[in-house]
């Protein structure tokens, strides 16, 4: 398996193992999972959380939220082509990870928009206090 993903070696043992435990000891899909696991051995390299959310934005995407039915899809196409069950996972896998990141990121933005708002605001109070101070209280048209 290390010649055929090397990048095993500068991962976690426990991520490797329990990676390893989501394909092997998976009870309805267990034969589908082994049989994509030795078709491709780079799906150790998931996370856990990677290959059970990508089974859940597979799902999502195109079942209608129905998880069975996802898995049923990857079973069978591993009976006609073992390659597009495994593309059919990766889609997936690759799915679910690329809609976490970007909702990391939106997450993000919209925190520092939040806070630039604030700045703002806060400029503007401060801008008007010293208007109003200046002025004296007297209404600008009087």
């Amino acid at each position: 398996i290390i010649d055929k993903v090397p990048q095993l070696l500068r991962l976690p043992t426990d991520q490797i193992v329990e990676s390893a435990n989501f394909f092997l000891n998976s009870t309805d899909e267990k034969a589908t999972f082994e049989v994509l696991l030795q078709l491709d051995p780079s799906l150790l390299t998931y996370t856990i959380s990677q290959l059970d959310y990508g089974i859940t934005y597979l799902s999502n995407m195109m079942f209608r939220g129905d998880r069975t039915a996802a898995i049923q899809m990857i079973q069978s196409q591993c009976v006609l082509s073992p390659s597009t069950g495994l593309q059919l996972l990766k889609v997936g896998v690759d799915g679910g990870i690329e809609e976490t990141r970007i909702s990391g990121l939106l997450s993000s933005a919209g925190q520092s928009s939040g806070r630039a708002i604030k700045g703002v605001v806060g400029d503007m109070s401060k801008d008007i206090r010293e208007w109003k101070r200046v002025k004296g209280g007297k209404h600008s048209l009087g």
